[in-house]
Parts: structure tokens; sequence; C-alpha cells
């Protein structure tokens, strides 16, 4: 069933106009709004000394929360469930070391050195980095054999690796920039990519639901970054005073930031179930622009005409990639839809560097499936699966299990 025509006409009634405006809002203000209170915990505020320079710490705090969430759903509310296929294809020690475990690990890498990066970094520079993020996954789903990208879908990402290189190359953005900061925002990039092509290979038959990818994902990812930082910043967090500081005088903003990074996980979804990923795609890059542009006009930081245009290049890439990339399986009927865009969310643009959860991150033939079943059994209120076992956020209506389906997967952030 071809997705883009089924939802072109459905009938748009007032509740379903207030819900997407409500939905696409929410898309383009919490994300961002993530992103800066995690900036402001970690620099601290203008002129005081109260920054919490522990990426690491702050990044298990969004893990712990977002698995304590999920078994709240399931075990006390009884809101949400595991569905008997997802407990048989990651149950037992064998297959839980095999999947689980390296992608809890991948992810905690990810979020640590995302998180890292805005130490080092500006917040536009890393929007702006954040568009070369569909190289490094789609070079993942090639040199795995996952996908085979048309030429159109070549030249796109080149020019996505031409506008990266103008903005971090020699005399661009890259002779000012930190390479510590570069070297962390790669990082957190390739793991990520990383994370959703293994994903995709070994749990191409598992649909995660946002619950069940919290359920599962998030406590060994806690658990790494958690043992991680008890020897890499716990010490020195206690020694010099900033633990018992910031919590004295950002304590609200940390309970902020663990609020938005759960809420973020189900917004990607959300816009997606009601109006479309191609809405999403277009919304995450005017967020993005939106940002960047938020940091050189209210934060002060300076983009250089170089990486202005290099960014400028990068769009045009991503818009071409975002175009043409189809998922090699599908058939045309499948690919009625708009295109899909692995390792992108939306502007999000960089997983895991929007900190603390992740935002939605939707492999390509996730991106198909979610389009289908939402076309095919989203009126009837049944809530969709993740599909392909990669990570994503997003969430469902009211009802987390509806007619046999469920909300969307994520994998934390």
């Amino acid at each position: 069933m071809d997705a883009k025509a089924e939802t072109a006409t459905e009938p748009l009634t007032l509740r379903r106009i207030v819900f997407i405006a409500v939905a696409c809002s929410a898309f383009m203000v919490v994300g961002p709004m993530l992103i800066l209170v995690n900036k402001l915990i970690l620099s601290g505020r203008s002129g005081h000394d109260d920054g919490f320079p522990y990426p690491i710490m702050l990044s298990s705090m969004g893990l712990g929360a977002s698995s304590v969430a999920a078994r709240v759903l399931v075990h006390a509310l009884g809101w949400a469930s595991i569905s008997d296929s997802t407990r048989a294809a990651v149950g037992g020690p064998l297959k839980w070391m095999k999947t689980i475990a390296p992608a809890g690990v991948l992810m905690a890498v990810a979020l640590g050195t995302g998180n890292a990066s805005y130490l080092y970094l500006g917040v536009g520079m890393i929007q702006i980095l954040k568009s070369s993020t569909p190289v490094l996954v789609l070079s993942g789903l090639v040199l795995s054999g996952v996908e085979a990208p048309s030429r159109p879908v070549i030249l796109s990402v080149l020019l996505i690796t031409v506008g990266t290189v103008l903005t971090v190359g020699p005399g661009g953005g890259g002779d000012a920039m930190s390479a510590y900061g570069l070297a962390l925002f790669f990082l957190s990039s390739s793991a990520e990519a990383t994370r959703l092509v293994m994903t995709q290979r070994l749990l191409t038959n598992v649909s995660f639901t946002v619950t069940e990818g919290q359920y599962y994902l998030s406590p060994p990812g806690f658990a790494c970054l958690a043992l991680c930082a008890l020897f890499l910043e716990v010490p020195d967090a206690l020694s010099s005073g900033r633990l018992a500081n910031a919590l004295l005088h950002q304590g609200p903003m940390f309970l902020l930031s663990t609020l938005l990074g759960i809420i973020v996980n189900f917004l990607g979804y959300f816009v997606i179930q009601t109006a479309g990923s191609l809405t999403m795609k277009i919304l995450g890059t005017l967020r993005n622009v939106a940002l960047v542009a938020y940091a050189v006009v209210v934060l002060g930081e300076i983009v250089l005409p170089r990486e202005a245009l290099g960014y400028l290049v990068t769009l045009f890439g991503f818009a071409g990639y975002s175009t043409f990339f189809r998922p090699s399986g599908a058939s045309k009927k499948e690919q009625g839809g708009p295109a899909s865009d692995p390792g992108s969310t939306g502007a999000n643009g960089a997983t895991s560097h929007d900190t603390a959860p992740l935002l939605p991150t939707y492999s390509p033939k996730t991106q198909q499936s979610l389009e289908q079943r939402w076309a095919q059994s989203g009126r009837e209120g049944s809530d969709l699966r993740y599909g392909e076992g990669a990570q994503g956020d997003g969430g469902s209506g009211s009802n987390m299990r509806g007619n046999g389906g469920r909300e969307n997967g994520n994998g934390c952030k």
C-alpha cells in the first residue's frame, strides 16, 4: 500500500490538524531545548563557576532515566509490554551478548562522546557537522552489504562530503576548531553509525517498540557509562566540589534535561505518524538551520563565510540524498513514500549529539516499514512497531499496544 497516497487521502479533521500542529511544534522545540539545556549544564552559566564538565555522568543520567521509565511503563503502569517475539529474539545470555550488549555499548560511546563534543565545539558548528552523518551511516551500510546506493545518491553523498571538508578543512573552520572536539564528534557519529548497521544486520527480523528499545538497550548503555564515569569523572567531581555545586545551582536543569530526554524519544514518531516522514525531514532541516542561526545571533558564536558555504553545500547534498535514496530491497510499491534517511534524525541530524537520549534515527527499511504500517493501520487506532531492529524515537497515541501493533522503538537516548 502506498503510504504517501493513503496519508494524502485521509480526511483533515480539526482534531487531526491540531494534533499535527502540536506534534510538529513540539518536534521543533524540544530537541533544540534539550541541546541548549545540556550545553548550559556542561558549560555553566555565563559569569558563574557552576559548570558540570562531566559528559559521561550527564549521559548516564539520561540512559538511567530511560531505563527506569521503560520499566515503569511495563511493570508498574502496564501501559506497555514486551512481545514474545522480542523476548525470543534477544533472550538468553548468548543472544544478549551478541546483540543487546554491543548495541548498548556503542550507544554509550555515541552519547558520551557526543555530549563531550559540546565542551570543545560551539552549538552552531555541531549542528553544521551533523549534516555529514548520512555519509558515515551509508558508508557502513554499503561496506556491510546492506545497501547498494544509486548514482544520484552517491553524488549527493559526495556533495555532503565536499561541504563537510569546506567547513572543517584547512583555511575553514578547522583552523579555529578544537581538534579534540572534532575527534569526539566524529567518534560519536561513527559509533552511532556502527550501532545502526550492526543492529540492522543482527536484528533484521525484530521490531522494537520505543519501550522495548529503552527496556533492553538502556541498561547496558547506562552500565557502561556509569562504570566509565566512576573512574574518569566521579573522583574529580567529588574532590572539586563541582557535583555538589552543580546540583545546588542547576538542580532544576538536570531534572528538565531528564524529562526532555524522555519526551524526545516519542516526538519523531508522532510527526511521522501524523504528518509523514518527509515532513519530519523538512522540519528537522529547518530546526537545524534555526539552531545555527540562534547560536550565531543569541549565543554570539562565529560562523566564517567558508563554513557557511560548506553548510549550504551540505544542505544541497542532504536534500538530494533524501530525495533519491531508496532502500535497495524496496519494491516500487514500497517506494511511493518519501525517501528514508539513515543516520539522520531529521536534523537531529546527528543522532547522539542531541545528547542524553537520542532523537529519531531511522534505517532505510525501518522508514519504509513505518510508513506502510501507518497507512495500513494508523486510522484503526493501532500503534506501530518500530521495524528492522534499528533505533529511533517516537511514540504512539493513547494505546501502546493497539490492535497487535505498538509504538515506535527507540534505543534511547
